[in-house]
C-alpha cells in the first residue's frame, strides 16, 4: 500500500474510562479510573504488532522505553512522543521516525533543499538543535518539512531524521520531527510529491540557501 519494502508502524494510545469504584487498581482522577491502551499498528494489513496496558496516568512518551525497536522500520508518531533522548535511541537502533514537531522546538538551519510548492511543501531542511539539552539529547541533524495541507487548510511540521546517500542510490533516513496521523514518509525517486494524505520524501539536495521561502532559521 505505503509502497515501501521495509515495515511501516503508527503509534498511538487510546484512554478508556473505567469506574472507580470498580478498577481502584487503575488511578485516572480522583472521580474515576481509566487505562491507557498503547498501540503499535503494522500499516501493511492494519495488524497491532504491540499492545501494552498500563494505568490512565502513564505518558505516552514513556512507552518508547519498551517498545522493540525494528531496524530498518518507519514509525509515525504524533507530538506526544516527541523525547529528543529517546528518539535518538531509536534512531542509534537503526529505525526511521516521523513525529509532528512542538511549537517550542527551537532548531537552527543548516541546509534548505529545493521544494516544489504546487503539491503543498513550503520547506524542506535540514535543521541541528540549540538547546544546551536538547542538542545533548540528539547531536545529529534532523529533517523539518513544513507542509499545507489544502484539505483542511492546516500547516504541518514534521521533524525527520537526516536521509543520507548510499553509493547505491538508495538511501537511509535519519529522521525526528513532525508527522503522525496525516503525514506518513516515504522514500522514493529523487523529488518530493505528495499523494493523498501522505508525504513522500525523496533523498535531500546539499543546497546552502539563505532565509529560503520564509521557513525560519
Amino acid at each position: 500500500m505505503l509502497g515501501l519494502d521495509a515495515s511501516v508502524y503508527a503509534l498511538d494510545s487510546t484512554t478508556i474510562d473505567l469506574c472507580l469504584s470498580l478498577f481502584d487498581w487503575a488511578p485516572f482522577r480522583s472521580t474515576k479510573a481509566a487505562i491507557k491502551l498503547h498501540t503499535l499498528l503494522d500499516l501493511r494489513g492494519a495488524i497491532p504488532a504491540f499492545i501494552h496496558i498500563s494505568d490512565g496516568k502513564l505518558h505516552d512518551v514513556n512507552v518508547l522505553d519498551i517498545l522493540l525497536v525494528e531496524a530498518g522500520s518507519f514509525y509515525i508518531m504524533d507530538r506526544g512522543y516527541m523525547d529528543f533522548a529517546r528518539l535518538y535511541a531509536m534512531h542509534q537502533a537503526g529505525a526511521f521516525f516521523v513525529t509532528r514537531a512542538k511549537q517550542n522546538m527551537d532548531a537552527r538551519r543548516v541546509y534548505s533543499h529545493p521544494v516544489d510548492r504546487a503539491i503543498g511543501i513550503i520547506c524542506d531542511q535540514r535543521v541541528m538543535l540549540n538547546g544546551f539539552y536538547s542538542a545533548e539529547n540528539y547531536p545529529e541533524h534532523l529533517r523539518r518539512i513544513r507542509f499545507h495541507d489544502p484539505e483542511t487548510g492546516k500547516t504541518l511540521v514534521n521533524a525527520l531524521r537526516e536521509i543520507v546517500h548510499r553509493n547505491d542510490n538508495s538511501c537511509t533516513c535519519a529522521s525526528s520531527s513532525a508527522g503522525c496521523r496525516n503525514a506518513v514518509a516515504r522514500i522514493t525517486g529523487n523529488r518530493i510529491v505528495r499523494t493523498s494524505r501522505s508525504l513522500i520524501l525523496g533523498p535531500p539536495r546539499r543546497v546552502n540557501l539563505k532565509n529560503r521561502h520564509g521557513c525560519g532559521g
